[in-house]
């Protein structure tokens, strides 16, 4: 083998090396603890946010209704899944907007709940204009217990940060491809594990709803096939 190519092999096998580890330090898990974003943190239950936002039990609890009813009733739904947002909290009738605190006027919110615990929190900045992605991650960093390093840049405009029991999204707004198009920056958390409870729990729905279904065709079949004489 000619020096030359001891030479590329050992190349290759340095960037190889040096691959893998950028690679593992971009999937490994921060050990920070989740953030507070205005008040607002993972695993809260409805109860609490009521206490700060008085109308936000009544407003869960028509939702849930409102979505348990069989014409609109998923798996999801009927895992514990409940979904609201400001229209739902903040707007008693349309294009009137009622914040219950002044730290809530220049925000809106998507409040994602398991068995009435906060496992996903949307937070978009109205007011706030990143003037790019690393700037929004390092505001962002300055006034939370996140850390600047770790991040994992899906493109110019979006960033996830792994931590240990949850992920933290960060996108300013602005869509790459479609520069005309504009939407309001967003931090959004995720509870790692209620998100996986949750999928496990309506994948077993689904599988139990198909099962059923094919048992009904089953005995639709048998029973057509049979002879009453």
């Amino acid at each position: 083998m000619t020096a030359y190519a001891l030479l590329m092999i050992r190349f290759v096998l340095s960037v190889l090396l040096t691959s893998g580890l950028v690679y593992a330090q971009s999937r490994s898990r921060c050990q920070n603890k989740p953030p507070t974003l205005r008040g607002f943190y993972l695993g809260e239950t409805v109860d609490d946010i009521n206490k700060v936002i008085p109308n936000f039990r009544i407003a869960f609890d028509e939702k849930r209704v409102l979505e348990s009813q069989p014409e609109f009733l998923s798996a999801k739904t009927e895992a514990g899944f409940v979904l609201l947002d400001s229209v739902h909290v903040f707007y008693p009738e349309p294009g009137v907007r009622r914040t219950p605190r002044s730290e809530y006027d220049d925000v809106d919110f998507f409040w994602h709940f398991l068995d009435e615990k906060l496992l996903f929190l949307s937070v978009r900045y109205l007011e706030y204009e990143p003037p790019n992605l690393n700037s929004f991650i390092q505001q962002l960093s300055e006034k939370t217990n996140l850390p600047k390093q770790g991040w994992i840049f899906k493109d110019r405009n979006h960033a996830i940060l792994n931590c240990a029991g949850f992920d933290v999204d960060v996108w300013t707004g602005r869509y790459g491809n479609r520069p005309e198009y504009r939407d309001y920056p967003s931090v959004m958390l995720t509870d790692i594990v209620a998100s996986a409870e949750l999928d496990r729990r309506e994948e077993a729905i689904k599988l139990r709803r198909k099962n059923a279904e094919l048992e009904r065709l089953r005995r639709d079949r048998q029973r057509r096939s049979t002879l009453k004489p």
